[in-house]
C-alpha cells in the first residue's frame, strides 16, 4: 500500500532525543525523496515515530526500483540503520554498485576498509582470500554516497600492499552477474 511505519526501540535507562533520517533511492543511486524527524525516545520502550506515505513514488518508479534507507542518530552518532525493500531481493533491478574501497593499516595484522558505493549495494562483504580474518562487521548495505568502515584483523602480519592485493569486495550483484 506504499506506507512504511518507522519504529524506534530504546534500551537506554534514561530518555533521550535523536533524529530519524530517511532516503528513498532508486537502484541507479538517485535520491527520490528524503526526510528528517526529531524524536524523543523514552527509556526502555519501542514506539512508532513516523509513517511514510510513498505510494506516489512506487507508482512512478515501481517497487523493483526503489529502496528506503533508514537511520537513527543519537548525540550526533549513527546508532542504527535499516532499509526497506518493496520487492523481494531477487526481483530488484540492481545495477553494479561501483564500490570504492580505501584501506588503512592500523597495525601489523589490522586494517580498516572504508567502503563507498555510487549505487545501492546490498549484502556487501569483504574477504582476504586464504587469510583467516575477523571482521567487525561484514555483510553490510551501502546507501549511495555513504561510507561504511569495516575493521579486519588477520591471523598473520601483512603489509598494506599484501592486504590490498588479497582484498575482495563483493555484493549481492556479484552472486548472479
Amino acid at each position: 500500500n506504499g506506507t512504511v511505519e518507522v519504529h524506534v526501540s530504546s534500551d537506554r535507562l534514561k530518555p533521550c532525543t535523536g533524529q530519524v533520517l530517511w532516503w528513498l533511492t532508486d537502484t541507479a543511486g538517485q535520491t527520490i525523496d528524503e526526510g528528517t524527524k526529531e524524536v524523543r525516545l523514552p527509556a526502555r520502550t519501542s514506539k512508532r515515530v513516523q509513517t511514510l506515505r510513498l505510494r506516489q513514488h512506487l507508482d512512478a518508479h515501481g517497487p523493483r526500483s526503489l529502496i528506503l534507507w533508514l537511520q537513527l542518530t543519537v548525540d550526533g552518532k549513527r546508532r542504527s540503520v535499516n532499509y526497506v525493500l518493496f520487492a523481494r531481493p531477487k526481483h530488484l533491478e540492481l545495477l553494479p554498485p561501483r564500490i570504492t574501497r580505501t584501506v588503512t593499516q592500523l597495525g601489523p595484522q589490522s586494517f580498516r576498509v572504508a567502503l563507498t558505493a555510487a549505487r545501492p549495494a546490498l549484502w556487501v562483504w569483504v574477504d582476504v582470500g586464504e587469510i583467516n580474518a575477523r571482521f567487525t562487521n561484514n555483510y553490510v548495505h551501502l546507501r549511495p554516497g555513504e561510507t561504511v568502515n569495516i575493521r579486519v584483523h588477520c591471523d598473520r602480519e601483512l603489509t598494506e600492499q599484501e592486504f590490498r592485493e588479497r582484498l575482495r569486495v563483493r555484493s549481492l550483484v556479484n552472486t548472479y552477474r
